[in-house]
């Protein structure tokens, strides 16, 4: 019997600071739900982004499934949404899960540093109200920018975390086909275990490009040196300061397979 994953996707990247972005900055990049996305998932090269591309792409060369298109939206990065079109983007969503399921999994292609003009992390909302719907077994795997403002809601309910390893975005269709892996892992052997800690640092953009001879190129290469056996992914979020939210700041976020919760959150807190 296929397996049946819904997809999803919000993504933008908030400066507290900018003007709001609205409903129709949305609608001019992307926001499309149900029959209208499910044919857009179905191009040889989609509007979405292209860790949505990779993970179909994997997904289809190596597993029996089927993708259920449920929303995604997308909009420039700006200042906080209009709550108004974030609460909606919720109710949506609520309903479509209801409505489409059961699942055996949830792929989510997001940034991880939104705003709304009424809540400082409507992703951890939206992670939140997804998990909820889903239930506590059906695995949730999220594509995530290394931007992110990594909240313990956000981790709470995923079974797996991805973040790009690179600055500027190269390897956004890689960290896709990453995501589709991991999923078929959990499938296989069980839920997996999000580990986060969050480190007193809120690193400026000037300190966050990934070339040899920096920091942070050196802090990635080490994270990754972690990766086998029980530990499946290692994500540095150095995020986005100017969000100005109380999750701002550097975020190590560990993802274990199932049964190895203990390893995800001592390897996180080194």
């Amino acid at each position: 019997m296929k397996k049946r994953v819904g997809m999803v996707g919000v993504f933008l990247e908030c400066n507290r600071f900018s003007p709001v972005t609205t409903a129709a900055m949305f609608a001019q990049g992307l926001d499309l739900t149900g029959a209208e996305l499910q044919e857009e998932l179905a191009q040889m090269a989609p509007l979405t982004l292209p860790d949505t591309h990779g993970f179909m792409q994997e997904m289809s060369r190596t597993a029996n499934w089927d993708p259920v298109a449920l929303r995604m939206a997308a909009a420039q990065p700006g200042g906080p949404a209009e709550a108004a079109f974030f609460e909606d983007f919720v109710q949506d969503m609520e309903l479509r899960l209801k409505a489409q399921g059961p699942f055996d999994g949830i792929f989510i292609s997001s940034h991880g540093a939104a705003l709304s003009t009424a809540n400082d992390d409507p992703d951890g909302q939206l992670f939140t109200l997804i998990r909820r719907c889903v239930g506590p077994d059906v695995p949730i795997v999220a594509v995530l920018d290394l931007h992110c403002n990594v909240s313990d809601a956000m981790t709470e309910a995923l079974s797996a975390f991805v973040a790009y390893r690179t600055n500027p975005h190269t390897d956004l269709k890689a960290r896709g086909v990453e995501a589709a892996q991991h999923l078929q892992t959990l499938w296989h052997e069980g839920s997996g275990a999000v580990a986060h800690v969050k480190l007193p640092l809120v690193p400026p953009a000037t300190a966050q490009l990934l070339e040899p001879g920096t920091v942070y190129q050196a802090l990635m290469e080490e994270g990754q040196r972690h990766v086998a056996g029980a530990i499946l992914n290692v994500s540095l979020c150095a995020g986005f300061a100017l969000s100005d939210a109380p999750k701002c700041g550097f975020s190590v976020v560990v993802t274990a397979r199932h049964g190895c919760a203990e390893q995800a959150r001592a390897l996180a807190g080194q």
